[in-house]
């Protein structure tokens, strides 16, 4: 078997990660040990909770350096975008459902007060 040739460069530590804005696509791989395609793939297909894909004249990644973080930390599930949307209409309609109710009862309240 024939020797590496060049070493592998470390892996980030949590304090480095921490220290960007945005953290590489590269970093990001090394860190989670996974390969720089896949890190790019889930982010592009939003599948990864700790950063996005961004298409303007070029793709560009956005990755959270708190989300990645916490993500290899904890493992927290990777949601599609759709599951996400899902999940915030349900919130937001369930919310707005609350409030009309309230509202309601307190015109009713104040057209009751007036007779």
């Amino acid at each position: 078997m024939r020797p590496r040739t060049r070493e592998r460069p470390s892996v980030p530590t949590d304090e480095e990660i921490l220290s960007y804005d945005n953290v590489p696509v590269a970093k990001a791989a090394l860190y989670l040990d996974w390969p720089e395609a896949t890190v790019r793939l889930a982010l592009r297909e939003g599948r990864a909770s700790f950063g996005i894909a961004v298409k303007d004249e070029a793709l560009t990644y956005k990755i959270s350096p708190g989300g990645l973080v916490k993500y290899k930390r904890e493992g927290i599930p990777c949601f599609d975008y759709r599951t996400i949307q899902s999940l915030i209409r349900s919130v937001v309609s369930q919310t707005l459902q609350e409030e009309m109710y309230d509202l309601g009862k307190e015109l009713t309240a104040i057209v009751q007060g007036q007779q």
